[in-house]
């Protein structure tokens, strides 16, 4: 996938929001501007998935 600038990044401009993603082979353009709110929304529903499921530990006795 790559790296995937924030929008503040992308709004800021410069290499990292404008250009960086050129240099990809697989992914030869930029992004669109939309694209973190729903992989930010899927790293938040799997980590709230992933606590339901981990086993509770005593951080103090374990």
């Amino acid at each position: 996938m790559g790296y995937m600038p924030s929008r503040r990044v992308r709004e800021e401009g410069g290499y990292e929001g404008e250009t960086a993603m050129r240099f990809s082979a697989t992914h030869p353009g930029p992004r669109a501007a939309t694209l973190e709110e729903p992989i930010v929304a899927q790293v938040h529903s799997l980590e709230r998935t992933l606590r339901v499921k981990a086993p509770q530990v005593d951080p103090i006795h374990a």
